[in-house]
């Protein structure tokens, strides 16, 4: 069997994929409401823990892009919380990490063009040095092989921040904000 046959279709292996409608089905399920929670923070609202939101970083990486997400949260115990509780909170707590991530990525960015001018800066250095030192020796030869490995390694470090992760932070940010179709929190007791 040819392994490009094998991988085409996959995920509809996995999960509930409905292709005409480009909804993916993905349903979690967790003991108590609380374990959505980071109880570490002692905030107005609760903020919703790192480990469920690395699974729905998880789903937008194992559902292909074309589909939007349903995802259906199955809870035994909901404790203080109802329904419309959980649901407003992972709204809020979506927005709040969207917003995390683009201040991050503006940092990322702000760190990304620093570095290019530091790049910039070493190369027109040794440049400069090159017209005032044109002689060889073993001084200069380490200057410029320094300096053209500061150049070089800046300017490649910080084209990587703008490209491959700026390019990976966009498409999580634009995921969180339009590949939800729907979100539902369900008690497991009542289908018991």
């Amino acid at each position: 069997m040819n392994v490009i046959e094998e991988l085409k279709g996959l995920e509809n292996h996995f999960f509930q994929l409905d292709k005409e409608g480009g909804v993916a089905t993905i349903q979690l399920r967790f003991d108590k409401a609380s374990e959505l929670m980071d109880s570490h923070y002692l905030s107005k609202e609760p903020v919703m823990n790192e480990d469920f939101l690395n699974r729905i970083r998880t789903a937008f990486e194992l559902i292909p892009p074309s589909y939007q997400l349903d995802l259906d949260v199955r809870i035994w115990d909901f404790e203080t919380y109802t329904e419309a509780k959980l649901q407003q909170l992972f709204h809020d707590n979506i927005l709040l990490e969207y917003k995390a991530k683009r201040r991050l990525a503006r940092a990322k960015n702000n760190l990304a063009f620093c570095l290019i001018g530091a790049g910039i800066l070493f190369f027109v250095m040794m440049v400069a040095a090159g017209r005032v030192w044109p002689e060889g020796g073993l001084v200069h030869d380490i200057f410029f092989y320094i300096s053209d490995i500061a150049a070089t390694v800046t300017i490649w470090e910080a084209l990587g921040i703008l490209l491959v992760e700026g390019r990976e932070n966009r498409i999580y940010r634009r995921s969180l904000i339009s590949r939800f179709h729907a979100i539902s929190f369900h008690s497991e007791q009542e289908e018991c």
